[in-house]
């Protein structure tokens, strides 16, 4: 993914922010990737897929992981689904999370 544009990823869990250590990194085509102390951790494209990156998931990159889901406009799936989702692979999103 070339890198188009990035920014600090809004806090939507009501704290004041991440400080700068989770962050959205953007493509050209609005694909959206969000980076959480500079490990990659997943993928969200336009076409809305979803592309888990790592499977560490701490208490403090699972609010980060959630913020983003608000942020791209969808719902998160839950800790268990996370967990569950596989590595490297397209997952279909739809309004209630994870397909």
């Amino acid at each position: 993914m070339e890198i188009y544009k990035s920014y600090d990823l809004p806090c939507y869990d009501g704290r004041k922010s991440f400080y700068g250590k989770a962050r959205v990194l953007e493509d050209r085509y609005g694909n959206r990737m969000l980076q959480s102390y500079n490990t990659r951790i997943c993928l969200i494209c336009t076409d809305g897929t979803l592309n888990k990156l790592d499977p560490v998931a701490t208490a403090t990159t699972l609010r980060h992981i959630r913020s983003f889901f608000e942020h791209c406009g969808y719902p998160y799936p839950g800790n268990h689904e996370w967990d569950a989702l596989p590595l490297h692979e397209d997952v279909r999103l739809g309004k209630g999370g994870a397909a």
